[in-house]
């Protein structure tokens, strides 16, 4: 099932319909003088929209206050001339605003917007396209084109249309640990597996029996509890990994050691392993470009039309930030406090090699003050709150196309992870259970201690062996040893630097966009910066044949201006 559509104007445009005082295309719902719109996924009881929409209707804080998953929810009370938009906690589904002048603008496809605003050069928020380069994502709500925003995360929005044409947002939920001293690692092990089975268990009985679940068995811990659940739960599932296959030929990665290794445990005899470089770059940058515009760039292994056929993905989406993943740098973040603790935040989170190539001093700047501006703002001083606020609502809030194994938001998607209640249960967990990753070594070992002894790409040891003790020393050395001789099947910066077809790609844009470059990005070298910072010009190229794409609104096929004018010209 795809996303819905809707677009909202307060000026005429293209197949739209007039209702009051505002213009409409796509999936709205036309009743009792409002035009509604809600779409949910997976957590919610299966209604009507009509059935919603009354339900919405008897009281509209509550009714979102109360909505489980991800949505995203627009309605304009015709009579009333007023508008209201409201988004899930996390941002997931959260549509684009476009607010200037006598201009209003609200829709849930970033290209359609681009459609209805028609950006002019100066339009470009130059900022924003150099925090995505650098951070992997705009620090706050803006996109690459000024006034053109996402709704927050967690926000209900309303502007009545006869007085103003601001949008007015109120914060219904924030994150914030409450941690209870009761619970103990066993418990919170317990709890985990009975969420994750209940998760699987509505997949199991909400989608027919011949669903295809698709699952990117990238030889992590996440994705391998996707599968065993999946398994558990009779899901049909169609496991993949993209990587490498090769160190040295003929000897295998570790990485592709790790998931034929998980694939014969778990009997998958329809694994794939896709190559990542199975996709031309070009074919691979347009997808990113079109389908995931505003995160950081996952062309090196996208390969989208490679990708075996399915129907639903499931994948470990935030499984090792909740896992303890921000924890692993602990003792680096006790020397910050909440004055201080935005350098950790960009240090940890960001690809900062020659930053100065990309930022200006002053652009730089402006970052650390807005970092400090926002956790300033935080009714908290705890280094864990302010770190999992931060990256909940920064960078996980709208990456639902910013996943490679998502295959760009072309499939609907889940993860156990994205549960609210795993979310809610995860708030009472005392920090001591991420440093480490104790808590999950402790739910492996208990429901998985087969799956806790089968090592992942990474350098370290299997979990199983992953505590610090003497006896363990020997077992991490080995492991480290052999993934430093077979290497990880994911060495993405690697092949950036190594991959002829992308460095011919790069050559293309730079040269095809050398007075963009010259203007904001004057202290660029560009073989400096790939040599340093591989995994940023990835993110370059990205979005500067986006700012083009973005510039060329009037085209009537983007994929094809895309391949015309950066593919290889010696085709």
């Amino acid at each position: 099932m795809l996303q819905k559509k809707v677009a909202v104007c307060n000026q005429e445009f293209e197949n739209s319909i007039r209702r009051g005082g505002l213009y409409f295309d796509g999936d709205i719902l036309e009743i009792d003088n409002h035009c509604f719109y809600f779409e949910h996924y997976l957590y919610e009881m299966e209604k009507t929209t009509e059935q919603y929409f009354h339900d919405f209707m008897v009281n509209k804080k509550e009714f979102v206050e109360k909505i489980k998953g991800e949505f995203c929810l627009v309605d304009y009370d015709i009579l009333e001339n007023t508008l209201f938009v409201a988004t899930d906690r996390l941002g997931k589904e959260a549509p684009w605003i476009y607010q200037k002048g006598e201009t209003l603008i609200l829709v849930n496809d970033f290209w359609r917007g681009i459609e209805l605003i028609k950006p002019q050069e100066s339009d470009i928020d130059w900022q924003t396209v150099k925090e995505i380069i650098i951070h992997g994502t705009a620090i706050g709500n803006s996109t690459v084109v000024k006034n053109y925003e996402f709704v927050p995360a967690a926000s209900m929005g309303e502007v009545k249309l006869n007085e103003s044409l601001e949008m007015n947002y109120k914060r219904y939920w924030k994150f914030k640990f409450q941690p209870d001293p009761s619970i103990q690692l066993e418990d919170a092990a317990d709890q985990i597996h009975k969420l994750f089975n209940e998760t699987f268990a509505l997949m199991e009985k909400k989608f027919p029996k011949g669903t295809k679940f698709g699952v990117g068995l990238s030889g992590g811990w996440d994705s391998r509890l996707v599968v065993a659940y999946a398994k558990k739960h009779h899901l049909n599932i169609v496991p993949y990994c993209i990587g490498e296959k090769y160190s040295i030929f003929p000897l295998p990665t570790n990485g592709y050691y790790v998931v034929k290794k998980l694939a014969k445990y778990f009997r998958l005899n329809n694994f794939t392993f896709i190559p990542y470089n199975g996709e031309s770059y070009i074919q691979k940058m347009a997808d990113d470009v079109l389908l995931a515009p505003l995160k950081g760039a996952e062309t090196s292994i996208g390969c989208r039309s490679c990708v075996p056929d399915f129907d639903i993905m499931l994948n470990g989406e935030m499984g090792g930030e909740f896992f303890g993943e921000f924890t692993s740098r602990f003792s680096e973040l006790l020397n910050y406090n909440k004055e201080n603790i935005g350098e950790y935040l960009l240090k940890y989170l960001s690809f900062t090699q020659l930053e100065e190539m990309i930022f200006t001093p002053q652009e730089k700047e402006y970052v650390k003050k807005k970092i400090k501006n926002y956790v300033g703002q935080m009714d908290t001083d705890d280094r864990f709150d302010i770190v999992y606020r931060f990256w909940l609502e920064i960078y996980a809030a709208r990456s639902k196309c910013g996943f490679f194994e998502t295959v760009y938001g072309t499939k609907e998607r889940y993860s156990p992870y994205l549960n609210p209640d795993f979310l809610d249960y995860f708030c009472t967990w005392d920090s001591k259970f991420l440093c480490d990753r104790v808590l999950q070594r402790k739910f492996f070992m208990k429901y998985f201690p087969k799956l806790s002894r089968i090592p992942d790409e990474s350098a370290y040891a299997p979990l199983y062996w992953r505590e610090m003790n003497v006896k363990n020393v020997p077992y991490q050395f080995l492991y480290g040893l052999r993934q430093f001789v077979f290497k990880s099947s994911l060495r993405r910066g690697v092949w950036l630097k190594r991959d002829r077809e992308f460095y011919e790609l790069l050559k293309t844009v730079v040269k095809k966009n050398h007075k963009i470059l010259k203007k904001h990005f004057p202290g660029l070298d560009v073989k400096k910066f790939l040599k340093e910072n591989s995994r940023a010009t990835e993110k370059l190229v990205k979005m500067l044949i986006e700012v083009d794409t973005i510039l060329n609104y009037h085209v009537t096929d983007r994929r094809a201006f895309i391949n015309n004018k950066y593919g290889n010209e010696k085709e």
